[in-house]
């Protein structure tokens, strides 16, 4: 019975994370909670992670950042002072002097040289470079060796491939170090961020913690994956120096420093076993924007520093995106979710840059509503001479005409005579386009190719892994001086598709004048957008990764094609004192539109919005009659045509991005996040045409902010927040005080919007049903025998209205009533939950649920356990405990027991799903278990009373079809222990599935065809559930 108890207590343990269900332990909590609880005695728990993750991550962090800029940084200056003590201005401070690494090794003087090479050992050693993702690692590596050979046995991988070897011709040796020394170079990458930015897990729950403590909550770094942070510490042993490949702007430079956090500590341990290890000012950085090999070379040369103020940037932002969305999303949802049930919405989520687009939305929808039509008259002349008739315009001085007797009496005033008093030729350019940035790139994609933004980003940045295009995250729409467009276009001379128009740019009497036209803006992260190599169509498959390739080809060569000429024609007719006039235009020179396809022109940059046609050649003075009635061969026909008003459209996604760009909402990057988390919390949705339409619930919510502060919508703060970050990149401001200012600010508005909530509630109770009216009898309670309402959600849960006690329920699987079955704890009614693919069927009590939810919630925060803190009811296995007595007295064995080799220990139980479903489950993994050699021999798997206290399990009895039977003898039935009866195991199938449901379907509301607009996303409907990061609200969602 002590074993039964022991191997029971294990299975309970095991239920510590319920978001991811493969392959647990049923093991007790982590060791390392256990000396985080004995050593922690005379604190509080919320204290105790405190001190925790202050010491592991914030410490840490701030090492790296000093020890890596103590190198290049050198100390402030102060600035000229007046009398009395006070500075002359405010002017930026000098910027520091360039590191050691920015300057070549044959620049160095022979003192630096000395110091340099004084802190270096003798022979051999090794470079290690850290690129962002393992396909640049891999183009690194062919383009410093020529050729790289994997190392490392197929079982000790890790996470991202390795590559090292001894290079030749310029990679030969080390550019800052000596030459006589060999150098063997190591390569490897990370996938992304290292570290998540999180709160500590005593700050996870959302019943206990008040959402306001979160703003003076300390943040922790969580790695994103534990094997990633073992991969870099073991690339590090042996390394004298490190390279960083990493993207070239601030999120790169952030991982950058999450790299060194690892790499450093890694090489900081090694100190006292060798006196080379890899120092600080031994870190390099390596700055590039196309991943050619020339590019990469050339990058290799020229090292510098990573740079800590714009890490820091991001650090900043990251925090107060986090503890703000969080704070304002975890408060809203609590509120408005227990008193309402029809949201369709799993969080009401808040975000300082999700917020203000959605308030741009909601704007034009307003607009839109309370726009009242207006009919309006205007004049219109039509000439009828050499052949054709020609519409004239009325150019219209005085305001519009809302009466048509004045308007027709005004047209009484012409007099009979119309006279043409100007024909007017003149040649106009039509600009050719600047070279495309990150936004224009989004826009185009957006408006000319149907194309999402965040589709469009992610194929851009395919094709620059792929190293068919440069650096796709930039601000600039101008090219530097040295920039060499002849070694551009060349590339292109073979390709099929661009061969013809590359040689026409390359002829000798257009070569010299290549260029992109004035108005463009270097802003020296990265050049524009352009081609590094020719692709044709079936080199990328022909779909969309072709078409945005072709959009960025196709205006980089318009870019420094020759400009469009035109030939325009303007006539004016005057009547009394009234001017009619209409113009053509005809093409007199294509330049670059023989290039660039019209479907891709910018609204923006077309300057000639004169109609494409021939004009008739009139001769100025040539008087033509007035009439109504045709009596002459040339005449003027005077008319009063009435016209009404219209309302602006709904803002398309390139109308919103060129928005946010312009108001400062979200940068290059993320402003594709922030559109998709808008639509995918249900507070827009993708019309035809990729218009973006507001929802009642984005529509309740923008109007709920005005009513009670319009600043937690308007742009203004997000923008200045913009600025700060923007003053912390270029060292102009500290990190800590921009954070602290703005957190304070943002503390003020939430304890003001918490006061004024009512406000808001007035709105929702207008739009949606209360939680007492919604819903439907689903099944009775276990105390008063009343019926529970069941509100579909999103998120799923029962409504007790007489109590008003609400029951959440688990999310990411299906839910039916059990009939006939009562809890043996609390005799409530049961339900059934289905997940995964198999589908596996567990029993549900939704009382015991809530009980069991609040209980481990409170003891994750008690034991500051990481490991344990997951979504709050995101369930893919058992929604209740293997000790539960409806998942005991259906226990009949282990995953263990059938795999012996496996770490998996997980419960076996019977299905309760009935009819042809005769299968065990696993209670923590996607494992299904059948019986039988041929499909539904099964009649009947049923665990029986008899109960085993060493293998703490029920005796199984397997019932056989009669003329299916796989049994000797003629018997159809067996009953036995399943741990200890070979002839059980032996008739036993074991099948891996996964968590996650069936899809059946992922069409959605909006867009075209599958998802929404032409990208692969999954469909909104009532079925779909909330990931862990959605719940988890991380900074990137706001």
């Amino acid at each position: 019975m002590e074993a039964s108890r022991g191997r029971r207590q294990k299975a309970d343990n095991s239920r510590g994370n319920r978001g991811r269900s493969g392959g647990r332990s049923r093991g007790g909590q982590s060791r390392g909670a256990a000396r985080a609880r004995s050593s922690g005695r005379g604190n509080t728990p919320r204290q105790q992670q405190e001190q925790q993750s202050t010491v592991s991550e914030t410490t840490k962090s701030k090492d790296v950042h000093q020890s890596v800029d103590e190198v290049p940084t050198p100390p402030k200056k102060t600035l000229p002072t007046q009398k009395g003590g006070q500075q002359k201005s405010k002017q930026k401070p000098p910027p520091p002097p360039p590191p050691p690494s920015a300057t070549r090794l044959d620049a160095m003087d022979e003192q630096q040289k000395q110091q340099q090479f004084s802190k270096e050992g003798q022979g051999p050693f090794k470079v290690l470079h850290i690129a962002e993702k393992p396909s640049i690692a891999k183009a690194l590596a062919a383009a410093l060796a020529g050729t790289a050979s994997q190392i490392g046995s197929k079982g000790d991988k890790g996470p991202c491939p390795v590559f090292e070897f001894q290079a030749r011709g310029k990679a030969s040796s080390f550019p800052y170090s000596r030459r006589d020394r060999q150098v063997t170079h190591r390569v490897t990458s990370v996938a992304g961020h290292v570290f998540a930015t999180d709160f500590p897990p005593s700050m996870q729950n959302w019943e206990s913690v008040d959402p306001i403590e979160l703003f003076d909550s300390p943040v922790i770094k969580k790695a994103q994956k534990s094997s990633m942070v073992h991969h870099l510490e073991k690339c590090a042993g042996g390394c004298e120096f490190l390279v960083l490949w990493l993207d070239c702007d601030r999120e790169g430079e952030n991982i950058c420093y999450e790299v060194l956090g690892v790499v450093l500590e890694s090489a900081s341990a090694k100190k006292k076993v060798s006196p080379f290890y890899l120092a600080p000012d031994r870190v390099y950085r390596a700055k590039f924007s196309a991943l050619a090999t020339v590019d990469l070379l050339n990058a290799y040369m020229n090292l510098g520093r990573p740079n800590r103020y714009l890490s820091e940037a991001v650090e900043a932002r990251q925090e107060l995106d986090l503890k703000v969305g969080v704070a304002f999303s975890r408060f809203q949802t609590k509120y408005f979710q227990g008193r309402y049930g029809d949201l369709d919405s799993n969080v009401l989520s808040y975000g300082p840059c999700q917020s203000p687009t959605l308030g741009f939305l909601v704007e034009r929808h307003i607009d839109i509503e309370n726009f009242v039509p207006r009919r309006y008259y205007v004049l219109s002349l039509n000439l009828i001479a050499g052949g054709r008739a020609t519409q004239f315009s009325w150019v219209q001085s005085a305001k519009r005409i809302y009466e048509r007797k004045q308007a027709e009496a005004l047209a009484d005033k012409l007099g009979s005579t119309a006279t043409l008093t100007q024909v007017q030729h003149k040649k106009k350019k039509q600009a050719r386009p600047l070279p495309l940035n990150t936004v224009a790139l989004l826009k185009a994609c957006s408006s000319s190719l149907n194309i999402g933004p965040a589709q469009a980003m992610h194929l851009a940045e395919n094709l620059y892994l792929n190293g068919f295009i440069s650096y796709p995250r930039t601000e600039s729409t101008a090219f530097p001086s040295s920039f060499d467009v002849r070694r551009t276009v060349e590339p292109l001379l073979s390709s099929a598709t661009y061969g013809h128009l590359a040689r026409k740019l390359l002829t000798p009497g257009k070569a010299s004048s290549l260029g992109p036209r004035s108005g463009g803006v270097d802003m020296g992260d990265h050049p524009p957008i352009l081609p590094v190599r020719g692709a044709e169509p079936r080199e990328l498959g022909g779909g969309d990764e072709f078409r945005v390739y072709d959009l960025v080809t196709r205006t980089f060569l318009a870019s420094i094609a020759d400009d469009a000429v035109w030939d325009v024609t303007t006539i004016k007719i005057q009547c009394a004192d009234h001017i009619f006039m209409t113009s053509g235009r005809s093409l007199v020179s294509k330049g670059f539109l023989e290039i660039l396809n019209r479907r891709y022109e910018e609204e923006d940059d077309n300057e000639i919005v004169t109609e494409e046609q021939t004009l008739p050649n009139f001769v100025v003075g040539t008087k033509f009659p007035i009439l109504s009635q045709a009596t002459a061969p040339e005449f003027a026909r005077v008319s009063v045509n009435d016209r009404v008003t219209v309302p602006p459209d709904y803002m398309n996604e390139s109308e919103l991005i060129g928005k946010m760009e312009k108001e400062g909402i979200g940068t290059d990057a993320s402003i594709p996040t922030h559109i998709q988390n808008v639509i995918a919390r249900n507070y827009a949705e993708l019309a035809p045409g990729r218009k973006l339409k507001p929802t009642k619930l984005g529509i309740v919510l923008c109007q709920g902010y005005h009513a009670i502060d319009s600043a937690l919508i308007l742009p203004k703060v997000r923008a200045d927040i913009e600025r700060s970050c923007d003053r912390i990149a270029s060292g102009d401001m500290s990190k800590d005080i921009v954070v602290s200012k703005a957190l304070e600010y943002f503390r003020s508005k939430f304890a003001f919007f918490r006061a004024a909530i009512d406000r808001m509630d007035i709105l929702f109770a207008s739009s949606f049903t209360k939680l007492e009216d919604a819903g439907k009898p689903y099944i009775r309670d276990g105390f008063k025998r009343v019926y529970l309402m069941y509100i579909p959600g999103p998120p799923p849960r029962l409504y007790n209205r007489n109590t008003e006690t609400v029951y959440e329920l688990p999310y990411g699987g299906n839910i039916n009533v059990w009939d006939g079955h009562k809890c043996p704890i609390c005799t409530f009614e049961l339900l059934r939950y289905s997940v995964g693919n198999p589908q596996r069927t567990f029993p549900l009590c939704c009382y015991c649920y809530k009980n069991q939810i609040t209980q481990e919630e409170q003891e994750i925060q008690d034991t500051g356990d990481e490991k344990r803190s997951r979504s709050r009811n995101l369930c893919l296995d058992s929604p209740l405990k293997d000790s539960h007595p409806l998942i005991s007295e259906i226990c009949v064995g282990y995953v263990s027991d059938i795999l012996p080799d496996t770490d998996d220990d997980s419960a076996l139980v019977v299905d309760v799903s009935g009819g042809n479903k005769q299968q065990l489950i696993s209670t923590r993994s996607p494992i299904v278990v059948t019986f039988g050699t041929e499909k539904n021999q099964v009649h009947k798997l049923e665990a029986l009373t008899k109960y085993d206290d060493e293998s703490a399990a029920h005796m199984l009895q397997v019932t056989f079809h009669k003329d299916k039977s796989p049994l000797p003898d003629g018997k159809n039935s067996l009953s036995a222990y399943l741990s200890t009866n070979e002839q059980l195991q032996s008739l036993a199938h074991i099948r891996r599935g996964s968590e996650r449901l069936k899809i059946t379907s992922s069409r959605g509301r909006g867009g075209r065809g599958k998802g929404r607009g032409r990208g692969r996303g999954r469909g909104r409907g009532r079925g779909r559930h909330m990931s862990d990061k959605a719940k988890k609200m991380s900074f990137r969602d706001f």
